[in-house]
């Protein structure tokens, strides 16, 4: 009979506990760095996933901060699997009553990519028996199921024949983060625009302006990382509150200490949207990030401001790709745009997250670095551009189209 190894249980301590801090794509090295610098040394990298072990009191300082991870995860058993008769057979014989009380409500999240199970969803059913099985015979009363608003969340993740059964430190996706209703059109995630402006790395020394910003999430997570402020701040309660070893002194101190760093002195930060729409949605999601005063946005078409009262800074902008916004001929529009940045932003960091790499060619820039991410289903570039001092010359096609 196959025997679950276990990876964590309470009676372990809190000195060494095992995590595992899943990404998107692109950003491992970039998550792997953010945990380094809250103080976590025993970690590498893999796809989409950084793994180690670490402190509790560390573990609760990656969940309250890190802005680019997407789920804080602790192992609890892993199981190797010889038929699939051996997956209910395990799970039962964890001591699941150590971390899920009878008054709780429990739900699974599962990836499964097995030949051992042609329905993805058994093996998550199975883990539920378990669990449920296991709870009812130590307690004599079983939890409930509660898919939308669990106390506890349990992830399944099977390949192959190998089978890892963590808990889930949010219980939901870390990019929620408190401040955001809707994206708006064509929106991007939260971690997403967090990993971006990693890449980044805007100092706060210098202008920073988004000229397609819509519910310029991508300026609050600039501000936010410059200011400081835990990612997890505003957010939903976690589950690990739930967990028996939440320390609550712990876990409010994170809280506690998080807004020393909001008076820092910052330069401008500008956002702009034609949208009456977006401008709305802009203006609610910074005042729902504390963040009044500190990032100014404007109803205006960007292809026509110049900065003539600002110094040299950065631009991080997300432009339609002619993919989700339509654009008549994306390549045309882009080299128009590249006329207007050249003409007007000599000195500028331009950084442009694009689907349409063709069309970014016709920017007119040769790009310094470059990343491949994806935006929802769609691949990516994420391309720097330093703007330097030129000739400037007549545009090829007039004047640049309203957006």
């Amino acid at each position: 009979m196959a025997q679950p190894k276990t990876q964590y249980h309470p009676s372990q301590g809190l000195d060494k506990i095992p995590f595992v801090a899943t990404c998107l794509a692109g950003f491992e090295d970039q998550l792997l760095l953010e945990v380094q610098r809250l103080g976590i040394t025993d970690a590498n990298t893999e796809l989409r996933r950084i793994e180690g072990t670490c402190s509790w009191a560390e573990f609760c300082l990656m969940a309250f901060k890190s802005r680019l991870a997407v789920r804080l995860l602790l192992p609890l058993c892993k199981v190797m699997l010889r038929n699939p008769n051996d997956l209910y057979k395990a799970l039962v014989q964890y001591p699941w009553e150590d971390w899920i009380d009878p008054a709780h409500t429990f739900a699974i999240d599962h990836v499964v990519h097995s030949r051992w199970f042609n329905n993805t969803t058994f093996p998550a059913l199975r883990l539920k028996d378990a669990i449920v099985d296991r709870i009812r015979e130590k307690k004599g009363k079983r939890p409930g199921i509660d898919k939308e608003s669990a106390s506890i969340r349990v992830h399944l993740h099977v390949s192959d024949s190998n089978v890892t059964v963590s808990l889930d430190a949010s219980g939901f996706s870390l990019q929620r983060r408190g401040y955001r209703h809707s994206g708006g059109i064509a929106p991007l995630s939260e971690v997403l625009a967090a990993g971006m402006i990693d890449r980044v790395n805007w100092n706060g020394q210098h202008p920073l302006i988004d000229p397609f910003c819509g519910g310029a999430t991508l300026l609050i997570e600039a501000v936010r990382r410059y200011l400081e402020i835990p990612s997890a701040l505003d957010a939903p309660d976690f589950c690990l509150r739930n967990w028996p070893i939440y320390d609550a002194e712990l876990w409010y101190g994170l809280s506690e200490n998080a807004l020393q760093e909001f008076n820092k002195p910052m330069a401008p930060v500008l956002g702009f949207d034609r949208s009456p729409a977006s401008f709305s949605l802009a203006k609610h999601h910074i005042q729902r990030a504390g963040l009044e005063g500190k990032i100014d946005i404007f109803q205006d078409n960007a292809m026509k401001w110049t900065p003539t009262d600002l110094e040299a800074g950065t631009m991080v902008a997300n432009p339609p790709y002619g993919e989700r916004i339509a654009l008549d001929d994306p390549e045309q529009w882009y080299q128009n745009w590249g006329f207007h940045l050249k003409h007007h932003f000599s000195g500028w960091t331009i950084w442009v997250l694009s689907a349409n790499p063709a069309a970014m060619k016709r920017l007119g820039f040769k790009h310094s670095d470059s990343m491949s991410l994806k935006n929802g289903t769609l691949d990516c570039l994420f391309r720097k551009y330093n703007l330097y001092s030129g000739k400037k010359s007549l545009n090829p096609s007039g004047e640049v189209p309203e957006l």
